[in-house]
């Protein structure tokens, strides 16, 4: 059966930035104590507080605009869709599976909500703004502690800062006027500036690494494995700092390419619960982990790996490559792992390989230049494939035996095909773009059932 309708649009990931003015936290003796100063002598309170929460939310949004005007600033209506939104609390990770994280600012997020569909875009037009840009997905933080006299807007510095001392047990107090925290600090010890106070609008900020995390720094150009592995002495190698590292505990990458050059024994095998990241915002660039090595799979027999995933491990942040015979970068055979914001190029077979009862979260990849397949669902596996751009490969997605994953809001272009399903796989499709594949859109053979809900398929070719 072959799907060929013909729509087309497109989406892009955009962050969102805000203002701050001044702010202090210093540690004495066990209390943090958060102040500033009122230049007009307003009357000061005092508070316990007892939560520092950080409140991540995506969400999709349209700008709708007077087609005379597209190319004018100003001349726009923004219409909000579906959202998602998941609180932080004292820097701790949240309880669920469906969540990603941490980020390069230490917060988790929700899985992605589902994209506006065309009808749902068309609806909210008028007759004044009759055009309107693709979706964009916004993401937005907010930053409060909490405290017996009300909630204060905080920053993304002051929100780990308290969280890590809420949760080893310390008291935390606030000194505010007019509802804005101030800057004295009734110890009298010397008070650290570390961040900056909020605007009305404050919002995210920059930061490393997650509080109460144990992290493993790793650096293949200037690392040695006999170094502790902090900033200053990292680990060399990935290998090392895998056999050191615990559930819960982070490995950072430094840039570099990690290879058996380099030092490291291939496949690396995560531990439950270790979190493997390079750099998120900029999608691995410059964070090469390169090669693989045989691994016995239970359900599939030998194989080539990059890396093996397990129960609650999570990999961001990197470009992964496997140029081997039948190489496979990242290969998923139990668990719900999260694997999100990588790039999976020049794999002889494919980026990501699932199989088994494994339902990992796989969102906001690129996939490109991948000889085999882009992403490969076997045997009983399930999870989300989700947010990703999958290009330039054999074939897109692969779904066969009983696999049932959900696939939603994916790019799937310019492949063999974009989506072949065999076997008796009965996945959901929902909302993907599959555009410009050599020959098929969407391909079922045999007994494969799929659900399919607002996919836009264009100027996919026909099999000869």
């Amino acid at each position: 059966m072959r799907l060929q309708p013909n729509h087309n649009r497109w989406t892009k990931t955009t962050a969102v930035s805000h203002r701050r003015a001044g702010i202090s936290v210093s540690l004495v003796a066990g209390v943090v104590a958060i102040a500033s100063c009122t230049p007009r002598g307003e009357a000061v309170s005092q508070t316990d507080c007892d939560g520092a929460i950080a409140t991540a939310t995506y969400t999709w949004n349209v700008a709708y605009f007077p087609e005379q005007f597209r190319s004018e600033s100003g001349r726009h209506r923004i219409e909000s869709f579906a959202s998602k939104t998941l609180e932080n609390r004292n820097a701790q990770k949240p309880e669920g599976s469906n969540i990603i994280g941490p980020d390069d600012q230490g917060l988790w997020w929700p899985t992605l909500p589902e994209r506006p569909t065309a009808q749902a875009i068309d609806d909210r037009r008028d007759d004044t703004f009759r055009e309107n840009q693709p979706p964009e997905l916004q993401r937005d933080v907010r930053y409060v502690l909490q405290c017996d006299d009300g909630q204060f807007l905080a920053t993304a510095q002051i929100y780990r800062r308290v969280g890590r001392a809420l949760s080893a047990g310390q008291s935390v107090q606030a000194r505010y006027a007019l509802g804005q925290l101030l800057s004295t600090v009734e110890s009298g010890e010397p008070t650290t500036a570390i961040a900056d106070a909020p605007t009305p609008e404050a919002s995210p900020t920059t930061a490393p690494t997650t509080a109460q995390t144990t992290t493993h720094h790793v650096n293949p150009i200037k690392g040695l494995d006999r170094n502790a592995g902090t900033p200053e002495q990292p680990f060399k190698t990935i290998t090392h700092a895998l056999g050191r590292a615990q559930a819960g505990h982070l490995i950072q990458l430094s840039p570099g390419t990690y290879d058996r050059n380099s030092g490291e024994r291939f496949p690396l095998q995560l531990k439950p619960g270790i979190t493997l990241q390079g750099n998120i915002e900029q999608q691995g660039k410059d964070i090469l982990i390169l090669g693989g090595g045989n691994f016995l799979s239970p359900s599939w027999a030998q194989q080539n790996v990059s890396i093996l995933t397990v129960e609650n491990t999570t990999i961001q942040g990197i470009t992964l490559s496997n140029p081997n015979p039948r190489g496979t970068a990242v290969w998923v055979e139990a668990g719900s792992p999260t694997i999100a914001h990588n790039v999976f190029t020049g794999n002889n077979r494919e980026g990501v390989f699932v199989s088994g009862s494994a339902t990992p979260q796989i969102l906001s990849n690129l996939f490109k230049d991948n000889g085999g397949n882009g992403v490969s669902f076997t045997r009983d596996s399930g999870g989300l494939l989700a947010g990703n751009s999958i290009r330039q490969s054999g074939y897109g997605v692969v779904v066969g035996d009983r696999a049932k994953p959900q696939i939603e809001d994916n790019q799937i272009s310019q492949n063999r095909s974009g989506v072949v399903l065999s076997g008796s796989a009965t996945p959901l499709l929902r909302g993907n773009t599959i555009h410009q594949n050599q020959e098929d859109g969407i391909v079922t053979t045999r007994d494969a059932q799929p659900t399919l809900e607002d996919n836009i398929l264009s100027e996919n070719g026909i099999a000869k």
